[in-house]
């Protein structure tokens, strides 16, 4: 009884509470039922997970790439996160997971997420199946359009993320992407009577193998990564594609009616397979923590018009932690590489997060 009052008590706290949370509407809710009790602030993150050793639960924001950002030449700030919340049930033979992820595009569109974890095996095979949904028959800019009521669009994508612990030294660890998306819209153009409809989708697929050694204090974890996006309805049609569609942003292709947009037509799906080896290397003290990540490989991509390339795909990812006092941690990462969308001409990406995690004591 005493154990179910607490367990009570930990749900209505989450429920209540006024803090935030740090899940966004991706596969990064598989960290959810293995996260200690903390709370985090960081310059895209704030928020906690809280519970006992059997029911957890966390609430908050994870900015897209900032929680805060300005707008009208810095007259104003544009506060753009994606809200989370979730609750748990964890044990060593099975976990499961039920979370909430809710990302404000537009005053017309919104996305919202649902998603659902599980962890078996004592939390060696986990799953997170996160499927995003945008829905809205109004369009943000109604010169655009003889009737903003005849504007219908639907956004669906999912980012699939299964990882399993094998309990192997050499090979401790496997994991398997699977992204999807589709985006249709139906609306009428100015002085138009005909509706026109658009619709793009895309699949992509992500697997990777980790080895683990440890060498003069050292602890070294290559792995390999191959990674294939693809669009899977681009050919013979023109407009605007992605190889990785998100809910809530609008691409679309749709049928060419004229001579010149028939010309202009996608002559096939485009695509970007990558195989990219990485060396995971960790050094640490009671103190400080360093894990660096650089990666060199192969990228083959195709336009969509008969022109492919050949590239390298580079990568190099760092963190370091500080803990000046026990369960206080400063935290900081960066992370340069080569994008892997061959759709655009941006050939390098960068971002960076800093801030601080104060773990907290699980409830008895």
């Amino acid at each position: 009884m005493k154990k179910l009052i607490l367990n009570i008590v930990v749900i209505s706290t989450i429920i209540h509470s006024k803090t935030f949370a740090m899940y966004s509407a991706t596969s990064d809710w598989n960290k959810f039922l293995t996260h200690p009790n903390k709370f985090v602030a960081t310059v895209e993150q704030f928020g906690f997970v809280l519970g006992n050793g059997s029911v957890r639960g966390t609430f908050g924001f994870k900015g897209n790439n900032v929680i805060f950002n300005s707008v009208d030449s810095g007259k104003n700030i544009q506060i753009n996160p994606t809200i989370s919340a979730g609750l748990g049930y964890t044990s060593d033979i099975f976990s499961i997971g039920l979370g909430y992820s809710y990302q404000y595009n537009h005053k017309y569109l919104s996305t919202h997420t649902p998603v659902l974890m599980f962890n078996f095996l004592n939390k060696q095979f986990r799953l997170v199946i996160p499927v995003s949904i945008a829905i809205t028959d109004k369009y943000y800019s109604d010169s655009s359009l003889e009737n903003k009521n005849d504007y219908k669009y639907l956004g669906l994508s999912t980012d699939t993320h299964i990882r399993y612990y094998t309990g192997l030294d050499i090979m401790p660890q496997l994991r398997f992407y699977v992204k999807y998306g589709i985006n249709q819209k139906d609306y009428k153009a100015v002085g138009s009577v005909d509706t026109i409809k658009e619709s793009a989708s895309s699949l992509g697929l992500d697997f990777r193998a980790y080895f683990y050694t440890v060498y003069e204090g050292i602890e070294v974890e290559p792995f390999i990564k191959i990674t294939y996006n693809t669009a899977l309805d681009a050919e013979g049609k023109v407009g605007n594609t992605s190889t990785r569609l998100s809910a809530g942003k609008e691409y679309g292709l749709r049928a060419p009616k004229t001579d010149e947009e028939k010309s202009s037509a996608y002559i096939k799906n485009p695509f970007a397979l990558t195989i990219l080896p990485a060396l995971g290397l960790t050094a640490k003290t009671d103190i400080i923590e360093i894990y660096v990540e650089p990666s060199l490989g192969y990228k083959l991509s195709e336009d969509g018009f008969n022109k492919l390339s050949h590239s390298l795909a580079w990568a190099a990812y760092g963190e370091i932690y500080i803990t000046p006092i026990e369960n206080l941690e400063w935290y900081f990462e960066a992370d340069v590489g080569s994008t892997d969308d061959p759709t655009i001409s941006q050939v390098l990406e960068f971002a960076t997060s800093t801030g601080i995690t104060w773990y907290l004591p699980k409830f008895d």
